[in-house]
């Protein structure tokens, strides 16, 4: 089964706080959510284009030295997570 690709919504500004961990702001909704540093991990790789969650797991391993199953685990739930707030989506094949 083929990973899709995912992209952010280019209304969405993300602030990186000196902590490692990140706002989103939606210039249309006005509204924000506060990420942490993985989420500001995830969210970078989405700001270089549309992106699988393969590669997405990928650098979250590298960055955080995490098991593959646990960044899956993290990445899909962030993903997820970024869709209902209608921030980002999956990308038909």
């Amino acid at each position: 089964m083929t990973q899709p690709k995912w992209s952010r919504d280019p209304e969405c500004l993300l602030t990186v706080m000196p902590n490692g961990e990140g706002v989103l702001l939606h210039l249309t909704t006005k509204r924000y959510l506060s990420i942490n540093a993985t989420g500001v991990c995830v969210w970078q790789a989405l700001q270089e284009g549309p992106t699988s969650t393969t590669t997405l797991v990928e650098t979250v391993v590298k960055r955080f030295a995490v098991e593959t199953d646990q960044a899956r685990t993290d990445v899909l739930a962030f993903l997820h997570h970024l869709e209902q707030e209608s921030v980002a989506r999956p990308l038909a094949d």
